[in-house]
């Protein structure tokens, strides 16, 4: 599997050996508090968590015909991915939940707030109707688990730039001062680093983006979470 490679993020040195990270054919290691060559997000981690990792590979083009992101607790087993990949499917760990996404968050986040100022964002830019909206307010709704996927290089470089739009724009309403976390915590009034996350809203934006333009026999599990 030469035409992939797997991003493996995390946070501190000493998962390397507790987890048995390394970099070999397919993986990457990305250290989020380290300061790679390139453009890179990373003092944002607190906020954005793994997306950090992805706007890195995007942002400096670390191009690869199929690029796979995971987390260092949740890795792929390298055994289940498929030996010839299809550039029309999504592969990766996805959980079935029996109700809509909206309901998921709006009565367990404390940044519920947070959830319906992206909900407006996206109906501003893409209209009350559109295809994201519907899958977030769907019943029995499928989520991608800890951002753990694997997709083609030509979907990649359409997904990010969706989800950078949107969260930007989040930040911007909310005079975030490029992802601030201090300020985020006074505009919501929450003062726990879980419950501020923009973390979870991007994991929400992914599995709508994947669900919204891929046909749903193409997004395949290829993993049990």
């Amino acid at each position: 599997m030469n035409n992939l490679k797997i991003y493996t993020t995390y946070h501190d040195n000493r998962f390397i050996n507790e987890y048995n990270l390394k970099n070999d054919d397919i993986h990457i290691l990305y250290n989020v508090n380290d300061n790679p060559d390139g453009y890179n997000i990373n003092n944002t981690n607190i906020l954005l968590n793994e997306f950090v990792t992805m706007y890195y590979v995007w942002k400096n083009n670390k191009y690869s015909e199929f690029i796979g992101f995971e987390h260092y607790n949740k890795r792929f087993n390298v055994n289940n991915i498929p030996q010839k990949l299809d550039k029309n499917c999504c592969y990766g760990f996805f959980i079935i939940k029996h109700e809509n996404i909206f309901n998921q968050y709006i009565y367990t986040l404390k940044s519920r707030k947070m959830l319906i100022d992206t909900i407006n964002i996206l109906y501003s830019k893409f209209g009350h109707n559109n295809k994201y909206i519907k899958y977030i307010m769907s019943n029995n709704s499928t989520v991608l688990w800890k951002e753990g996927y694997i997709m083609h290089w030509d979907n990649f470089i359409k997904m990010i730039p969706f989800i950078w739009d949107i969260i930007t724009t989040l930040d911007n309403k909310v005079h975030g001062n490029n992802f601030n976390i201090e300020t985020y915590k006074q505009h919501y009034n929450i003062y726990t680093w879980y419950d501020i996350r923009v973390g979870h809203i991007i994991e929400r934006l992914i599995s709508a983006w994947i669900f919204c333009n891929y046909d749903e026999d193409n997004i395949i599990q290829i993993q049990k979470v």
